[in-house]
């Protein structure tokens, strides 16, 4: 047990004492309103710091109180995100848009049997409705960013929760016994396990809407109604095969992944075939078949638990890998090898056959079950970078390492080289001898479709990508192993440069005879959207409306190509990537606003109207992604909050002001993103996320956050180096989403009565704000500011001079004497007031439609049970105790190459496990005295014994380690007031 967990249970949680800061904090937000220095934040951690030096308070209270908060907050979010669903009514106004608390199932029903009726009430023809289910429009991506900040025991609670299906007490006392930290370690395999438990809850919730869709086609066309193959929704997952920004996945990695997922499909199909067999006469015509289908089944499972047990050892020696690879690729009769054309032929028949209507339906069921997720759990997305891509052809064109991608004559060079290009072939050597990232992952490739799934395409997802020459390279290698007409390449568009000129990319690669003929055989053209680096390097506002430019300009660029090429009907794949908190671009307001915030009704409208074909993927990360699929309710509400967005009759976007304004909405991009680029790139803001390192945040994935750190000194981490998630995460734990909050309410100062205008007569202008009011009502600025306290020297060298912290005197004046003319105070504090004067003209703008600064803002109400304050004053009243209980230790020699001023320097940091290892080394606890040994021989020199630390252990070291752990349970506690970590 940890001492944190020891502490929290030996202590029962303090209702008078939390309901006694809650008071103060209320009074003292009022105070600050008649006094504008005075920070209640601040102020509340002072109290608490004084409470907890003089023993007022000891780290029981604080923990308990730290868990009681952050019970709070889970259940707050599962209200929050009930309400997002519309599993409940939302009685302020801003649910599921008219859901009306509707189980996702009923949802799903009238969804479907509304397609059933056009104009006038007439019956909608069936080839129209088949048109409509038979070819996925939306898709679903799981991926494994890390955002595991909840274990998954706490994470299953949460659901239980939002589902409401278990008694709500019973559901809160379990909580009372499960901490806010996330599962250790988190491996690659624990990530992996928990996509396929995501998987698990899509594919049931695509099959009930499967069923839905059959039965209303057997009620409303029962003639036909067998012709029917039913793919509304395409699920994918990318957790295994993402290589972007990672060395830590082998090519071994994927293949055993892959394979994991054939059988853990083929279980589930077997199950559901089972099922049907269970209920079907003996006598039915299709039993010869389902049995068929079964057998096939079965003895491919065989095959496959063979395969895995062989991928799982060793590979590194030829021997060994011989034996894997022929036990994958040598031929074999029965089973269904690396095709589900045979089964898909059994069930064909079946369906055909089968005397029940209802087992009918349930072998058509399963047929649209098969020919949507293939042999695999769903789609894969393999990510690589352009950098890999650029290095891996360098060699076959004869490139010099310094040879510029930017040229257009290489790429005419490369184009002309992809049309001459001859085929190769491929096995598990030049899998395991290649050395060049990019050519290994296309070999792997070739290897999944040959001997694993070969029905289903595979995703190739190119990073960075900035130049025309680098998907054309993409392209190479795909033709140079015969896989180009089963990958979709796609490269990604999140930096600025890539999201202001990614139209003119694609039409650059359209010029190209090789890639055009690429696009038009597959009859697809893939791209890739990030709301992360774009959110963070240009700010999330800036980002979301690049997108939405890129997005529809690139249906025009289609069009043109269409019109002046050789280019025929092709489908337009936008991949939308984000995560689950604002910060990464998914909206909090509904699950509505969410698929409008990512692909707006104006986007779609323009593909509708050229006759481009669109499906659109998002994305749902890690473990608070997961969420969404933790029950069966909710993962049919998502269902149909995705439907209902793609359905719905929200008249002509086009007609949307918001976009006939252009230079209103051109002015406000730029506006908005000149402030955010000129803010990231001050040195005050790289302070700011460096000021602590990453060490406020929790380990919440496989894919590590490197720090750079060396010695007393720090050399920091530049900003543009840190991931998205702990960016994102920093700015929330350190109190303000500079990123999604700053530069509107600067921007349009001057504007506000035109934005106030069109603010009443434009959705899409609402949904952007609402973002940002939602943001803000979380931002505090005095959270901001008491962080920066923290390194005043001047507020340390002040805080003795109470008569009641005379003991401190020596320890408040070391450490004043260290953060003297500290920069991170001095950055923090001028980045502070910049922020603050913007934050001025955003609640005058917020104030302009009618708009409260929110309850999280300066002047907030307190006393709701999830108040992020609370919980930073608690947090920040830990850090200065931690830092007084460093600046205690006595001075010892650098005999162990640390010094008094180097424990200092890493604790400021929060450096503190590292610390207090440190520590433990130099003040030895336990340490043997001469009376332990029970020896024969006398001796009569007692000489320089060592020293038992064990009283510095208990009294300094031990209580630092446990204030910093109760910090970082905290830290889960904040993530939790914004719905998601990072």
């Amino acid at each position: 047990m940890s001492s944190r967990q020891a502490l929290a249970d030996s202590a029962k949680p303090a209702p008078d004492l939390l309901s006694e800061w809650r008071e103060r904090l209320v009074a003292y937000r009022a105070r600050s309103r008649q006094e504008p220095l005075f920070n209640p934040v601040q102020h509340l951690a002072f109290e608490l710091s004084v409470a907890l030096e003089r023993g007022e308070v000891g780290l029981r209270d604080i923990a308990a109180a730290a868990k009681t908060l952050s019970d709070e907050a889970l259940i707050d979010r599962a209200e929050r995100l009930r309400r997002y669903l519309g599993l409940e009514s939302d009685k302020t106004g801003g649910g599921a848009d008219g859901a009306g608390g509707q189980p996702g199932r009923a949802r799903l029903t009238a969804l479907v049997r509304g397609t059933t009726v056009g104009n006038a009430g007439a019956t909608t023809p069936f080839e129209d409705f088949a048109a409509l289910w038979s070819r996925p429009e939306d898709g679903i991506v799981f991926t494994a960013h890390p955002t595991f900040a909840m274990s998954q025991a706490l994470r299953e609670l949460l659901t239980d929760l939002v589902e409401g299906r278990k008694p709500r007490a019973e559901t809160e006392r379990n909580l009372r016994n499960l901490p806010h930290r996330p599962d250790q370690p988190i491996t690659l395999d624990s990530e992996h396990e928990q996509a396929l438990s995501a998987l698990a809850q899509a594919q049931d919730a695509v099959a009930t809407l499967l069923r839905t869709i059959l039965q209303v086609a057997q009620e409303v066309y029962p003639d036909r109604w067998r012709e029917l193959r039913p793919a509304p929704i395409s699920l994918a997952t990318w957790v295994g095969y993402d290589l972007d920004g990672r060395n830590d996945i082998t090519w071994v990695d994927s293949i055993r992944f892959r394979l994991q997922e054939k059988r853990w499909q083929l279980e589930r199909y077997a199950r559901r075939l089972e099922n049907i067999l269970a209920e079907l006469p003996t006598d039915d015509a299709a039993l010869a078949a389902a049995q068929t289908a079964i057998r096939r089944l079965r003895e491919e499972l065989q095959a496959v638990a063979r395969q895995i047990a062989a991928f799982h050892g060793d590979l590194e020696g030829p021997a060994a890998l011989t034996t894997a690879a022929n036990s994958l690729t040598r031929r074999r009769d029965g089973g269904l090898g690396n095709s589900t054309a045979n089964l898909i032929d059994n069930l064909n028949e079946a369906v055909e056959a089968a005397g029940q209507q209802e087992a009918a339906r349930s072998f058509a069921v399963l047929r649209s079950e098969i020919q949507l997720h293939g042999l695999g759990a769903g789609l894969i997305h393999l990510r690589i970078n352009a950098a890999q891509v650029h290095n891996a052809i360098r060699k076959p064109l004869g490139l010099a390492p310094a040879t510029e991608m930017e040229s257009r004559v290489l790429l005419n060079q490369l184009d002309r080289a992809v049309e001459d290009l001859p085929r190769e072939t491929v096995n598990f050597a030049s899998l395991a001898l290649e050395s060049a990232t990019a050519v290994r992952q296309f070999i792997a490739i070739a290897q999944i479709l040959k001997h694993i799934d070969g029905d289903k395409p595979i995703r190739l997802l190119i990073a960075e990508c900035e130049h025309p020459f680098t998907p054309l390279a993409a392209l190479y290698f795909a033709r140079l192993f015969g896989v180009e007409d089963r990958v979709d390449i796609s490269p990604l568009f999140e930096t600025e440069q890539a999201l202001e000129h990614g139209a003119a990319l694609v039409e650059s690669l359209l010029k190209t005879r090789s890639y055009r003929r690429y696009i038009g055989a597959r009859g697809r053209l893939a791209v890739q959207t990030g709301f992360s680096d774009a959110g963070r390097f240009i700010g999330q506002v800036p980002a979301a409306l690049a997108v939405e430019r890129l997005q529809g300009q690139l249906a025009g660029v289609i069009e043109a190509a269409q019109a002046a090429e050789d280019l025929g009907e092709i489908e337009v794949l936008i991949f939308d990537t984000h995560g689950e908190s604002m910060g990464r671009g998914a909206h909090p307001a509904s699950f509505r606003d969410r698929q409008d915030y990512v692909l707006s009704p104006w986007v779609r409208q323009r593909y509708r109207a050229r006759g481009i074909r669109l499906l659109h993927e998002t994305s749902f990360q890690g473990g608070d992604g997961y969420v969404f699929f933790g029950r069966a309710e909710l993962a049919l509400a998502v269902l149909a909050g995705i439907l209902e967005a793609r359905l719905a009759d929200s008249g002509p976007a086009q007609d949307d002001p918001f976009y006939a304004a252009y230079l209103f909405n051109r002015d406000l991009h730029e506006r908005l993103r000149s402030f955010q680029t000129r803010l990231f790139a001050e040195a005050d803001h790289s302070t700011l996320l460096t000021a602590f390192g990453t060490n406020l945040l929790v380990a919440t994935g496989s894919r590590k956050t490197s720090r750079q750190f060396d010695g007393r000194s720090d050399s920091r981490v530049a900003a543009a180096a840190l991931r998205a998630i702990p960016h994102n995460a920093l700015l929330q734990q350190l109190g303000y989403g500079i990123n999604l909050v700053a530069g509107l309410g600067s921007a349009l100062r001057h504007d506000r009565e035109t934005f106030a205008g069109l603010h009443a007569r434009s959705d899409r202008l609402k949904v952007i704000v609402d973002l940002v009011r939602r943001a803000r009502a979380l931002s505090s600025l005095d959270t901001l500011a008491a962080y920066a306290a923290l390194f005043d020297g001047a507020y340390w060298v002040a805080r003795p001079r109470r008569e009641r912290e005379t003991g401190l005197k020596e320890g408040c004046l070391l450490l004043a004497e260290h953060l003297r003319d500290d920069p991170r105070f001095y950055a923090m504090l001028r980045l502070g007031s910049a922020l603050r004067e913007d934050a001025i003209h955003l609640d005058d703008l917020l104030a302009e439609i009618g708009v409260e600064s929110g309850i999280g803002a300066e002047g907030g109400d307190s006393r709701r049970s999830a108040d992020p304050a609370l919980l930073q004053s608690l947090r920040l009243a830990l850090i200065q105790h931690i830092f007084l209980l460093a600046a205690r230790l006595p001075k010892f020699s650098t005999r162990h190459d640390m010094s008094q001023d180097d424990v200092i320097a890493l604790t400021t940091r929060l450096r503190v496990l590292e610390t207090t290892q440190l520590l433990r080394r130099i003040f030895p606890a336990g340490q043997p005295i001469a009376a332990d040994y029970q020896l024969d021989e006398a001796a009569s020199y007692r000489g320089a014994e060592a020293i038992d630390y064990a009283e510095m252990n208990r009294q300094l070291i031990d209580p630092m380690l446990s204030a910093f752990e109760i910090a970082q349970d905290l830290t889960v506690g904040i993530s939790h007031c914004f719905g998601a970590y990072g």
